[in-house]
C-alpha cells in the first residue's frame, strides 16, 4: 500500500520496467559505461543480489498465497515492485548511495532496513509487537491501518532520503535519519490523533 489504489492495476507494468532496469544495470556492468554520475557498478555480487531480489519479488506473492487473499497478494506484489524499482533506480543513478561492499557495516544498510521495515506495517493486524501502536491505533483497527499505510510510506521515504544525502555528505546520514525518524514519530502520532477525534 506503498502507492494509491490507482496503481494496482499497473503491477506489470512495474514488473516489466523492473526487468529492463536490471538488465540496463548488468549491460551498464559489462561494458563499463560511465557517464557523468553513472560510474560503472561496483560489483558483480551487488549485481547478484539485485538479481536474487528481484526473483524474491516475483516469486515472494506466490508463496504468500496460502496465508493472503488475492486482492492483498497483489497488492504485496505491488509494494515489493516498488521497492525494488526504487532501490534499482538509486544504484543505477547514484551507486554510491549502495555501498554494499560494505553493506552489514555502513549506513546504507541501516537506511534499507528503515525501508523494509515500512513494508509488512499495513499487512500486520494490531498486535503487541509490530506496527504504530498508539492509545489510538489500539482501539480502531481503521485507524491501525490508515496509519500503519502512512507510516510504511514515511519509513520507505526516511530510508531512500537518508541514504541519499549520505552519498553526498556520509557526516550528514545520522543527521538527515534522526530528524526522518522525529518527523515520523510527530506525523504518525498527530495523524492517529486526528483520525480518533470524532
Amino acid at each position: 500500500m506503498l502507492l494509491p489504489k490507482y496503481f494496482q492495476t499497473k503491477i506489470n507494468l512495474f514488473k516489466w520496467s523492473n526487468a529492463g532496469l536490471l538488465i540496463l544495470c548488468w549491460l551498464l556492468q559489462v561494458l563499463r559505461v560511465a557517464l557523468g554520475p553513472i560510474q560503472p557498478l561496483r560489483t558483480l555480487r551487488t549485481l547478484l543480489c539485485f538479481t536474487v531480489a528481484y526473483i524474491a519479488v516475483l516469486f515472494l506473492p506466490r508463496v504468500l498465497k496460502t496465508r493472503f487473499e488475492r486482492p492483498v497478494l497483489r497488492q504485496i506484489s505491488l509494494d515489493l515492485n516498488v521497492l525494488f524499482a526504487v532501490y534499482i533506480l538509486l544504484f543505477l543513478l547514484l551507486p554510491q548511495a549502495l555501498d554494499t561492499a560494505y553493506l552489514a557495516s555502513s549506513q546504507a544498510g541501516l537506511g534499507i532496513l528503515f525501508s523494509l521495515l515500512g513494508v509488512p506495517m499495513p499487512y500486520i493486524r494490531p498486535n503487541g509487537g509490530y506496527g504504530i501502536r498508539l492509545p489510538w491505533t489500539r482501539n480502531s483497527t481503521e485507524i491501525w491501518l490508515k496509519t500503519n499505510i502512512l507510516g510504511a510510506r514515511l519509513l520507505l521515504v526516511v530510508g531512500v532520503v537518508s541514504l541519499i544525502v549520505g552519498s553526498f555528505q556520509a557526516n550528514w546520514f545520522l543527521m538527515s535519519l534522526m530528524i526522518g525518524v522525529i518527523l515520523f514519530v510527530a506525523i504518525t502520532v498527530s495523524y492517529a490523533y486526528h483520525q480518533a477525534q470524532p
